[in-house]
């Protein structure tokens, strides 16, 4: 049975006007009663009973087909649209398949004036937008092509490529590097090699998304673009004025066979969300299941909403509605996390903050609630960010206080493009904010001695005789422990270095860029918490341990050496194991150290260890490689390769 976690998505509705170009509005499934069909284009029922826009049926030959959409969108400020096609060929039809799609984004003046919903190019290479002379066809002037190439032609690659076809204004082309009446290549990008087959008869899906400047086109969930390209629709094109002095143009399929080799194209689902639209809009993905790592992104326009994330179980779905929102609406609700705080207003909306509001089904397990991930926010702006944040809750419902954490471990501000990064489980309501620092009255860089929420922001030093704890608070900066007791809980962080020197350090639920212990000093680290770079662990006495790492991952790699206290890096009982990504070194201890039921990326290395040395139950990528330890146990590794000592285990 498949359970769900709260948050309603709201359905959008398209509401189409006739009699003048409207405001641009999301396009959030085939409605074949706003879509114009042309050629072979038909509203199909494919082999599983759904309804699809199938441009070519298969076995039909110098097939030709577009379908447009009735109300002109909003192009020139930033899209995004989504959509997911097959492409199958049955051998009793000959030879297949051939010739491709497009997604067309266009404005022509070769159909008549007023009837650009009748653009339609030519069959086989020309894939329903282009022409060649002797057809006797009209291309698709004053357009750019996104094609998806399923045939080779005398002037592609290969049989099977994405590229990027405009001519600007002046007649499109399907032919690569043609040269255009302008002295321009018609091909403004290609990619040859897209790492998928397009014609396996498998459902692919495909996001593009325009920020002003850059195309960038992701093929089935993929964290990496296929293609990017640098482009300015709105000096390419001779668009319309719509409402607000958004550009628009016409945006829909075309889709080609040759005159031999065929194939049926069918376009299964499709939204479009254009820039500069305060609508809400919604995109639904499925992870992807495995060990991973794995992204799954959800581009909006000019902004997105990313996740990084591991072990996902099989039909895990989660569902992102991204709510544009005045900041006269979101502000009131996160003074309850900082008195200053403000969201951040994003471009091609108008004005307004982005609230982005994530839902969760699964099928098996518990994934939409304790799945870890790490979260990517990017976005353009024009503002200068200071204090950001980026905050979580399980309610939203303006003007009604909310309860917000933060969840930021990084943040980064290139010209108007920034991205804030941070760590959670459970999907909810997220907005990105600043002005979010709000310390306890009396915390300073040499001061801290009791409990804080909030950010601080700087560097801190804590020292003997102080107790330093943050909850659901951190440091944007270093923090140094010379002494007493340092505790981060509840969504804490450090978001660069944390250097214990002496004292005690307690770290559970939180996240910390780079962590280094030496000399003196007892530590625990986990359960969940996520290391963002390295632990470094050396030179630590008798007597000041055990120390443990538990249920911890580490993003860099994990050391501990030239030690006199004991410690256990994972478990299979009170203490949970740790994901590694890089290497697991211990090495020339005098202290007993285990090494237990840990997921390692790449090495572990375990050697010269005089204390008792214990190595049970690990998964390593790599090498297990033990070796001069005096004393040393172990057994139930999975290795690629055990080596010296650990050559049984």
């Amino acid at each position: 049975m498949s359970s769900s976690k709260t948050l309603t998505v709201r359905v959008l509705t398209v509401v189409v006007a006739l009699t003048c170009i409207p405001a641009a509005a999301q396009i959030s499934s085939l409605n074949f009663q706003q879509m114009q069909l042309n050629g072979s284009a038909i509203q199909a029922t494919n082999g599983g009973g759904q309804q699809v826009l199938s441009l070519t049926q298969d076995g039909q030959e110098l097939e030709a087909g577009s379908a447009w959409y009735m109300t002109q969108q909003s192009v020139a400020s930033g899209f995004t649209t989504v959509f997911t096609f097959q492409i199958t060929h049955n051998s009793q039809f000959g030879p297949g398949p051939a010739d491709g799609f497009a997604f067309v984004l266009q404005n022509a003046n070769n159909f008549g004036e007023g009837n650009q919903l009748a653009a339609l190019g030519g069959p086989g290479g020309d894939i329903g937008y282009g022409f060649q002379i002797d057809e006797g066809v009209k291309p698709i002037d004053n357009s750019i092509a996104i094609e998806f190439d399923t045939f080779q032609n005398s002037w592609d690659p290969n049989g099977n490529h994405v590229a990027v076809q405009s001519c600007g204004t002046g007649n499109n082309t399907a032919e690569h590097n043609q040269i255009c009446d302008s002295g321009a290549s018609s091909t403004l990008g290609i990619a040859a090699t897209p790492g998928v087959n397009l014609a396996d008869g498998n459902v692919h899906s495909v996001m593009l998304q325009y920020d002003p400047g850059t195309l960038t086109i992701y093929i089935d969930n993929s964290g990496m673009p296929v293609l990017t390209v640098p482009v300015q629709i709105g000096t390419l094109l001779a668009l319309n004025e719509g409402t607000n002095n958004n550009l628009t143009g016409y945006v829909g399929f075309t889709g080609a066979t040759e005159d031999t080799p065929t194939e049926e194209t069918d376009i299964l689902s499709w939204t479009f969300t254009p820039g500069g639209v305060t609508q809400p809009t919604t995109i639904t993905q499925t992870l992807t299941p495995g060990p991973g790592p794995f992204f799954t992104n959800y581009v909006f326009g000019s902004y997105n909403h990313k996740y990084e994330y591991s072990n996902a179980n099989p039909g895990d779905v989660v569902t992102v509605t991204a709510m544009p929102t005045s900041p006269s609406i979101v502000n009131p609700v996160l003074t309850s996390f900082a008195p200053n705080a403000s969201c951040i207003v994003y471009d091609g909306t108008g004005g307004d903050c982005v609230v982005f509001q994530v839902s969760c089904t699964e099928t098996t397990g518990s994934d939409c609630t304790n799945l870890p991930y790490t979260l990517f926010e990017g976005y353009n702006t024009q503002q200068t960010i200071n204090q950001p944040c980026l905050l979580k809750t399980e309610v939203y419902s303006p003007p009604s206080p909310s309860t917000w954490i933060n969840i930021e471990t990084a943040f980064s501000q290139t010209r108007f493009d920034p991205v804030s990064t941070g760590n959670s489980k459970g999907f909810s309501y997220f907005v990105a904010a600043q002005n979010c620092g709000s310390p306890a009255s009396g915390l300073n860089g040499t001061n801290c001695n009791g409990v804080y929420s909030g950010a601080y922001w700087g560097n801190l030093t804590v020292s003997n005789g102080q107790s330093c704890t943050f909850s659901n608070g951190g440091v944007i900066g270093n923090l140094t422990e010379n002494g007493g007791t340092v505790v981060l809980e509840n969504n804490s962080f450090v978001l660069l270095n944390l250097h214990e020197r002496g004292g005690n350090l307690y770290v559970s639920n939180s996240s910390v860029g780079n962590l280094q212990v030496d000399t003196a000093g007892s530590f625990s680290i986990g359960p969940t918490v996520n290391l963002w770079a390295n632990l470094l662990a050396q030179n630590l006495a008798a007597g000041t341990g055990p120390d443990q790492v538990c249920g911890t991952t580490i993003w860099g790699s994990l050391f501990f050496q030239n030690s006199a206290a004991p410690i256990q890096i994972g478990s299979t009982t009170s203490c949970a194991g740790n994901v590694v990504g890089g290497n697991v070194q211990v090495q020339n201890n005098s202290g007993a150290t285990v090494i237990d039921s840990n997921t390692v990326y790449s090495n572990v290395v375990d050697q010269n260890n005089t204390g008792a040395t214990q190595v049970f139950s690990n998964t390593i990528s790599h090498n297990l490689t033990c070796s001069g330890n005096t004393s040393i146990t172990g057994g139930g590794n999975k290795a690629q390769r055990k080596q010296g000592q650990c050559a049984g285990f």
